[in-house]
């Protein structure tokens, strides 16, 4: 998930929408490790 550190911008919605649309950060760092092998 997310860092405890992580600061969310914007109104209350706008950081649900954040969450709602994030992925995750470790997924990305994963995803990016395998793309980096192809």
């Amino acid at each position: 998930g997310f860092s405890d550190k992580y600061v969310f911008q914007g109104t209350i919605k706008n950081k649900y929408r954040q969450i709602g649309n994030a992925v995750p950060p470790p997924l990305a760092y994963a995803l990016g490790w395998k793309l980096k092998e192809v």
